[in-house]
């Protein structure tokens, strides 16, 4: 069985020095909210994606093999604005998971059959979009998500002098699970979709 993780691994493969990448169309399982990364709200539809994931994988395991790829963060928590970083208290955002394309949005009903065995009120906000962004700077930031300042203005620096423009939010894929690891264990992903000026 060929994972995503396989198919790209340029894509979840980072390391500390920035890198270009193309990122293709992904089929995303979804969620929205405003608030504080530490917020209980937050931390449920965190909790949802995961178990949406995980429903995909058991109910659809004979016709669609599937390994859980990493979830996902798209944040509007930067002013990108003269290349400025700051990290507000609350935010909007969107969690997200890449599902395989042959899991249609028909294929929720099955599972929301499923969503009442757990008690998260989120479940039933999960959907399904397909995104592209295309080219891309990305780079591994390890440690707390709130230290990742240093890391994000790395590649602002390295966006404004390549002569590129951002064409993207902020963008983080976690490399462990936020809700079982320590801070100081966290592998993240910061991509930014970009274009030439």
């Amino acid at each position: 069985m060929t994972t995503i993780l396989q198919m790209h691994p340029k894509l979840y493969k980072a390391t500390d020095k920035i890198k270009v990448v193309n990122v293709p169309s992904f089929n995303y399982i979804t969620i929205e909210g405003q608030g504080s990364m530490d917020d209980l709200e937050f931390k449920r539809k965190y909790q949802a994606i995961k178990i949406v994931a995980q429903l995909i994988k058991e109910v659809f395991k004979e016709s669609i093999p599937f390994v859980k790829a990493p979830i996902e963060g798209i944040y509007d928590t930067y002013d990108s604005r003269g290349f400025v970083v700051r990290r507000g208290k609350t935010f909007r955002y969107k969690l997200m998971c890449v599902v395989p394309k042959e899991v249609k949005a028909h294929d929720f009903e099955c599972l929301q059959k499923r969503f009442l065995d757990y008690r998260n009120p989120y479940l039933f906000e999960v959907g399904l979009e397909t995104m592209h962004e295309g080219r891309s700077l990305q780079v591994l930031h390890t440690g707390s998500i709130k230290n990742e300042i240093q890391t994000t203005t790395r590649l602002m620096e390295y966006i404004a002098v390549n002569h590129y423009q951002l064409k993207g939010m902020h963008h983080e894929i976690y490399k462990v699970d936020l809700l079982d690891k320590p801070e100081r264990m966290y592998r993240t992903i910061i991509r930014y979709a970009i274009e030439e000026k």
